[in-house]
């Protein structure tokens, strides 16, 4: 069984009272396409997954993608590749992308720090880029 089979099985058991036809129409979706994933004849594909994101709660959704995108990783990758969740605040909202300050910066300035640190994570010249960036704050908190 898929791990999207076992999570799918999950929620229509907790959310749809068992009944995969209940949740077949609550997300538009035929019923028999429901059925050969539950009884793993078919694998969900990407556009179903997404036809989904409309009708279901994101604690419903979010288990669904993770299980699928963790069926995409191959047996011989699963020892270097390893899908993680983003945590939740304690009140359970989602936790910001940003820090709380960011919108209070002007669109270049967001799209150049942006731009900045993605520079000092990927390429040949990113333990430079870092340097700078750290050299700069540096410098600035100096004064």
């Amino acid at each position: 069984m898929s791990r999207f089979t076992h999570a799918l099985s999950k929620l229509i058991t907790a959310d749809f009272r068992g009944v995969a036809s209940h949740f077949a129409e609550h997300v538009h979706l035929p019923q028999p396409t429901v059925h050969r994933w539950l009884n793993s004849e078919n694998a969900c594909d990407r556009e179903k997954l997404e036809c989904m994101r409309r009708y279901l709660a994101p604690e419903q959704y979010v288990p669904l993608v993770y299980a699928w995108l963790d069926d995409q990783i191959p047996g011989s990758a699963r020892e270097w590749i390893q899908l993680t969740l983003i945590s939740r605040t304690d009140s359970g909202r989602d936790m910001p992308r940003y820090p709380t300050w960011w919108h209070q910066l002007d669109p270049e300035t967001q799209a150049a720090l942006e731009k900045l640190a993605l520079l000092s994570i990927d390429g040949p010249n990113a333990p430079h880029v870092r340097a700078a960036l750290i050299s700069t704050f540096r410098f600035l908190s100096d004064r």
